[in-house]
């Protein structure tokens, strides 16, 4: 379908693809999102072509539906994949109808940013949008949901769907000192604790804090979480 004719590089504008097979939907998402500071670059029903156009406008932003013209969720999952690596520095937003853990479950590990419930409305997709063009992630109800499952359980692997692991991986003294921070120890204690100095536990936690993509160390503890690391 037609896309807005505004120029991907413009100073402050967010681009946006969007992958949605059900055309009324995919309609309305465009006219919510038609604002002066975001660009659909992409609107498409269909996987290859959308590919084609991540590919060619590189966007900030790609929201994709789980189930694309087939009757599982793979179609969702596939694109994803394909974004990692083709536009690496594109990040995903999951919206769709499937709110179960195991696809939030697999969602998040495969880099997901955020994870929209079309059934929600609490939150604009609008709002998400930016939410993560600024580098921030959003899980609705869905976070707690699965951190109280993390808890429950020894491992969120437990969860029965294929997982991918976290990439890159931890180094052995970075999960000792994630797994600290996640018990709730300040940096002193783990100084303490580990018998190093500041500069060192500082110098771990950027690089925990770099491999796992965030920006604060609450992040990382509760994508360590998430990825089953604690």
């Amino acid at each position: 379908m037609p896309v807005k004719k505004k120029t991907n590089h413009q100073k402050n504008v967010i681009s946006v693809a969007i992958l949605e097979d059900n055309e009324p939907m995919l309609k309305g998402m465009c006219i919510e999102l038609d604002k002066p500071d975001i660009f659909i670059c992409s609107a498409r029903d269909e996987l290859e072509p959308f590919l084609e156009d991540v590919q060619r406008h590189q966007p900030a932003v790609a929201i994709i539906d789980l189930r694309i013209r087939t009757a599982d969720t793979e179609g969702g999952y596939e694109a994803i994949r394909a974004i990692r690596k083709i536009s690496p520095q594109t990040h995903c937003i999951i919206y769709t109808v499937f709110e179960q853990l195991e696809y939030f479950h697999k969602g998040v590990n495969l880099g997901v940013k955020a994870f929209v419930s079309k059934h929600i409305h609490g939150v604009s997709l609008e709002k998400v949008i930016r939410i993560v063009a600024n580098g921030g992630t959003y899980y609705g109800d869905l976070l707690s949901q699965y951190l109280e499952k993390v808890n429950e359980m020894p491992s969120v692997t437990n969860i029965k769907d294929p997982i991918e692991p976290a990439q890159p991986s931890l180094s052995i003294r970075e999960l000792e000192i994630l797994r600290l921070f996640g018990e709730g120890k300040q940096e002193e204690e783990i100084v303490a604790e580990l018998h190093v100095s500041s500069n060192t536990v500082k110098a771990h936690t950027k690089n925990i804090r770099s491999k796992m993509n965030v920006k604060t160390t609450v992040e990382a503890v509760r994508l360590g979480r998430l990825r089953g690391l604690l």
